[in-house]
């Protein structure tokens, strides 16, 4: 006996012959009137919260420090590609392993 699984929402609307997915459509299509909306609970007053938190901080790396600034340096190339390598294996970045060269030079 085969066992019936639950389609998931989006299986089910794409299941829908077109004139029913446009009487879906329509449905939802429609300007909300205030008698039907009402107040956030507090997990949901949270949960808005951090969204707009994450909005706000934007894209972008992190700032480590003071923040960072890009730079452009001339390497050779045989260079370069020893340093890649090593990065690689460490499982580090370029940025990284100069980072860290820099920090031990200079402290």
């Amino acid at each position: 006996m085969a066992k019936k699984t639950k389609q998931s929402p989006v299986e089910a609307f794409l299941s829908l012959s077109d004139a029913q997915k446009e009487q879906v459509w329509e449905s939802f299509n429609r300007e909300i009137p205030l008698s039907e909306t009402q107040p956030l609970t507090a997990d949901e007053t949270a949960q808005w919260k951090q969204v707009v938190a994450k909005a706000r901080r934007g894209r972008g790396r992190p700032k480590i420090g003071g923040g960072a600034q890009r730079v452009q340096v001339t390497v050779e190339r045989k260079l370069l590609a020893r340093a890649d390598a090593y990065a690689e294996s460490k499982g580090l970045s370029r940025a990284q392993l100069i980072s860290m060269g820099l920090r031990k030079l200079v402290g």
